[in-house]
């Protein structure tokens, strides 16, 4: 029964190589054709309105001119690598 399986497996394997090597090779976008993509594809202004915000990178900073100005710190924590990085 596995070596059934296997063979499955490696047909399929085999097939989907075989149509990749006889894929249409890519067409070279035109620069008008790129220009209209990118704009379609940007973030309308509403949505950007956090990149106006402060944001501190290092807690201590954040505490330095929250002591400074008297002001509360928002703490915003994510699970994982603070700088987005994965």
């Amino acid at each position: 029964m596995e070596m059934r399986w296997r063979g499955v497996v490696w047909s399929v394997l085999l097939g989907v190589a075989v149509g990749a090597a006889q894929a249409a090779p890519p067409t070279r976008m035109e620069d008008a054709e790129a220009r209209k993509l990118f704009q379609r594809v940007q973030p309308p202004a509403r949505e950007l309105t956090f990149q106006e915000i402060p944001w501190r990178l290092t807690m201590l900073e954040a505490l330095v001119e929250a002591q400074l100005e008297d002001k509360p710190i928002l703490l915003w924590q994510k699970r994982g690598q603070p700088m987005g990085f994965v």
